[in-house]
C-alpha cells in the first residue's frame, strides 16, 4: 500500500468506529481478514494512525476548535505529533486512487488555524473526556494529571510463566528462539515483560501453554487473592479466564476453581485456554440471570466457598492505555449502569462464602465511584464482613509491593507501569 492509501484506510476506520459498538482492536483485525493483500507494515502503519488520533484525541479536537471529522482528526494527528507540514498533508490528499481526497477550502482554512496545544486545559492536555476530571480529581487529588496523562502511554505485554509446566528460565529461552526478548520484573518470579506489539501468541512457548499473555496487575491481584492448593474457589465473571489460570497455577492443580461468567462464548475460549495450560482443577459454568433472592447457579457452592474472586464488570479505565477508544466511547449514564453491576456481582458474590473466609472485589477501573464507593456501599448492606488492608492479606513470601498503604490496593500506569486496577479483600465473620 502507499502511504496514502494508508492514511485513507486509517481514516475510514477511525470513521466506522464512529458508528459501530465494535471496539477497536476488534475492528482493525476484522479489516485485516477482510483485506488479505495489505502486509505487515502497511497493518501495522494503518493501526499506529488510529491509535495515534485516539490517543490524542483530547489535544487534536482542542486543536482544530471548530469543525471536525475523521479526516480533520487524522490530518491534525499528523501535523501536530508526526511534524508534518501542511503542503506535506496536501500532497498526501492529493485525490490518487485509493488515498484521501484533496483538501477543501473549509479543511485547508481549519488546518491553517489550529490552536496551539500547550494552551489546552487539563482534560484536553491529557486526553481525557471533560466530564471524567471530577473522577480522577476524586481518586488522585492534585496528582490526577499525572495518573491521567500515563494513561496515553504504550503498554507494553506482559506474560505469567505457567509454573505447572516449566520454568521462568524455560521461558525466557524460548521466547529469544522466537526473537522476543523479555524482562524479568521485581513483583513475581513468574511475571514477564516483551516489548509493546510483540506477537507472543505465534510463539512455541504458548502454544505449548508455557506463558500466558496477562498483565502484571493482574498478575499482582491473584497474588493478592492468595489462593492455595486445596482451597474451593469461585472465578465470579471470569471470562475468558485468565485470572483462573493464574490461580490454578498457585494452588498447583489441587482443590478446585469454579469459572462463572454469563457469556458462553468468553467461556469456551477459557476451556480452551485451560487445556493448553495444563490446569485440571477448573470448571466453567455459566451464570443465570441474577436474582436478588436466590443463587441458581450451583446453589449446592452456597457459604462454602474458601475464596470468591469477583471480577467486576466496570469502564475499563484503568487499561486505556490498551484501549484508548473506550475513553471517549464512556458516558456518565454507563457508569452508573457499571455500579449497578458492581453491587449485583457484590451481592451473588457473598451468597458463596463460607464463615471465616474471604472475597476479593476487583476492577480495572481507577474511580473512587467504582472501587472503594462500592465496597463502602456493600459494607452498609452486608455488615457480617469486613474490608482488611490489603498488606494484611498479602503472603508475606511474596515480594514487597510498593504500593499507598489502606483498605484497598491501588495499582496504575503512573505508579506500577502496568494497567489500573483496584482490588479490596472483604473477610466474612465466623458467627
Amino acid at each position: 500500500m502507499k502511504e496514502s492509501a494508508r492514511i485513507e484506510t486509517s481514516i475510514r476506520l477511525l470513521a466506522e468506529l464512529e458508528t459501530t459498538d465494535q471496539a477497536v482492536d476488534r475492528l482493525l483485525a476484522q479489516w485485516a481478514r477482510d483485506n488479505r493483500y495489505a502486509g505487515s507494515k502497511d497493518r501495522r502503519a494503518v493501526q499506529e494512525r488510529v491509535y495515534l488520533v485516539l490517543r490524542h484525541r483530547g489535544e487534536v479536537r482542542y486543536a482544530l476548535s471548530g469543525e471536525i471529522s475523521p479526516r480533520l482528526e487524522m490530518f491534525t494527528a499528523l501535523h501536530l505529533f508526526e511534524d508534518l507540514d501542511m503542503d506535506a498533508i496536501a500532497q498526501l490528499a492529493d485525490d490518487t486512487e485509493h488515498g484521501p481526497q484533496a483538501l477543501s477550502e473549509e479543511e485547508r482554512k481549519c488546518l491553517d488555524n489550529l490552536r496551539a496545544i500547550k494552551d489546552a486545559d487539563a482534560a484536553a492536555k491529557t486526553n481525557i473526556p471533560d466530564w471524567t476530571v471530577p473522577l480522577f480529581e476524586q481518586a488522585y487529588g492534585d496528582a490526577w494529571e499525572v495518573q491521567a496523562k500515563a494513561l496515553g502511554e504504550q503498554a507494553s505485554v506482559d506474560l505469567r510463566v505457567n509454573a505447572l509446566k516449566t520454568s521462568t528460565d524455560r521461558v525466557v529461552k524460548a521466547l529469544a528462539e522466537s526473537n522476543i526478548e523479555v524482562a524479568t520484573l521485581p513483583h513475581s518470579e513468574w511475571a514477564l515483560r516483551a516489548p509493546a506489539r510483540s506477537a507472543v501468541s505465534h510463539t512455541r512457548a504458548f502454544n505449548k501453554g508455557m506463558c500466558e499473555v496477562q498483565d502484571l496487575g493482574s498478575q499482582i491481584l491473584c497474588m493478592l487473592a492468595n489462593a492455595t492448593p486445596g482451597e474451593q474457589v469461585i472465578d465470579l465473571c471470569a471470562g475468558a479466564g485468565g485470572k483462573s489460570l493464574a490461580l490454578g497455577a498457585t494452588m498447583d492443580n489441587k482443590g478446585q476453581i469454579y469459572a462463572l461468567d454469563i457469556d458462553s462464548r468468553r467461556l469456551n475460549r477459557g476451556r480452551e485456554r485451560v487445556e493448553r495450560a495444563g490446569l485440571r482443577n477448573t470448571q466453567f459454568h455459566q451464570l443465570t440471570k441474577y436474582n436478588s433472592s436466590e443463587e441458581r447457579t450451583l446453589p449446592e457452592l452456597v457459604g462454602n466457598m474458601d475464596m470468591v474472586f469477583v471480577d467486576a464488570p466496570c469502564s475499563g479505565s484503568g487499561a486505556w492505555r490498551r484501549h484508548p477508544d473506550a475513553r471517549w466511547r464512556l458516558t456518565p449514564e454507563q457508569l452508573a449502569t457499571y455500579n449497578d453491576l458492581q453491587d449485583q456481582v457484590l451481592a451473588r458474590g457473598a451468597r458463596y462464602v463460607s464463615p471465616g473466609s474471604r472475597m476479593i472485589y476487583a476492577t480495572c477501573s481507577l474511580f473512587t465511584q467504582e472501587n472503594e464507593d462500592r465496597v463502602e456501599a456493600f459494607l452498609s448492606r452486608h455488615p457480617e464482613f469486613t474490608c482488611i488492608e490489603w498488606q494484611d492479606a498479602w503472603n508475606p513470601k511474596l515480594p514487597p509491593l510498593e504500593a499507598t498503604h489502606g483498605t484497598g490496593l491501588r495499582l496504575s500506569p503512573a505508579d506500577h507501569g502496568c494497567d489500573g486496577f483496584f482490588a479490596a479483600v472483604l473477610v466474612k465473620s465466623k458467627d
